[in-house]
């Protein structure tokens, strides 16, 4: 049985789901009468999403494993949030998606597919080489790791495919830029532990500030960008399947 990748999958899916569900709960039934969103296009996006991971995973490997010195570091790191960020907005403004309100639910579904496989890549590797079992520091970081990375993916790609529907690319694309460097920033020190490994509590106090920020985005993305992606007419009728939905719990009781 090979335990790291049952526990990667875990602390992987498990946010990954939750997520996912907890975004588009508001959006599809019961809590609205239809849903305003294709499942077809959010299982299509999250595999697309996967597997582009799986490619920039693969890239990944053919850069040396120790980047020294930090600058250089930062800007590789920095390449590849670039690199899946433009990937996102290319995607997102085929024909298929462009100028259509539900893409931003499916700019979040293809960067939460991005965001597991690059999460579960890195879990992986690092478990390959500890004891999942009984390193509960490691399980610790993995899972604040994943969190982070998957709530800032979900926030970057609701940025840009509420950017997409609206035909805003390069700004949305260069938002999504700013969000990325400030998470580096910010995740740099914890990866930065095994060459300076005095500063281990330092990183990991970085590792949970970039988490919080991560959710920080993601919160700002469900609760201001999600929501005015939809037309007015469908902003309308989602109130009055709300207040229907209230007035007959209300006659329930």
């Amino acid at each position: 049985m090979d335990i790291p990748f049952i526990v990667s999958a875990i602390i992987v899916g498990i946010p990954a789901f939750v997520i996912v569900f907890h975004a588009l709960r508001n959006y599809d039934y019961p809590v609205v009468e239809e849903s305003l969103f294709d499942f077809q296009k959010v299982f299509f996006t999250l595999i697309i999403g996967f597997v582009f991971g799986t490619v920039a995973n693969i890239l990944r490997l053919s850069l040396s494993p120790e980047l020294d010195p930090v600058w250089i570091l930062f800007l590789s790191l920095m390449g590849m949030a670039v690199v899946e960020e433009s990937f996102k907005t290319i995607f997102l403004n085929m024909k298929r998606f462009s100028l259509k309100f539900d893409t931003t639910f499916y700019g979040l579904s293809l960067s939460i597919g991005i965001a597991a496989a690059m999460a579960f890549f890195d879990n992986y590797v690092t478990l390959r080489f500890t004891d999942p079992v009984h390193d509960a520091l490691t399980l610790f970081s993995l899972s604040l790791l994943s969190i982070g990375i998957i709530a800032l993916h979900a926030s970057t790609g609701s940025v840009i495919g509420y950017g997409a529907s609206k035909g805003d690319v390069f700004p949305s694309l260069l938002q999504a830029i700013v969000y990325r460097s400030l998470y580096v920033l910010l995740i740099l020190p914890f990866i930065l532990i095994p060459m300076y490994p005095d500063f281990i509590w330092l990183g990991f106090a970085f590792l949970i500030a970039s988490a919080l920020y991560a959710l920080l985005l993601y919160w700002r993305a469900y609760n201001l960008i999600l929501p005015v992606s939809m037309p007015d007419d469908l902003k309308k009728r989602k109130v009055r399947q709300a207040r229907r939905k209230r007035l007959t719990q209300n006659r329930e009781k």
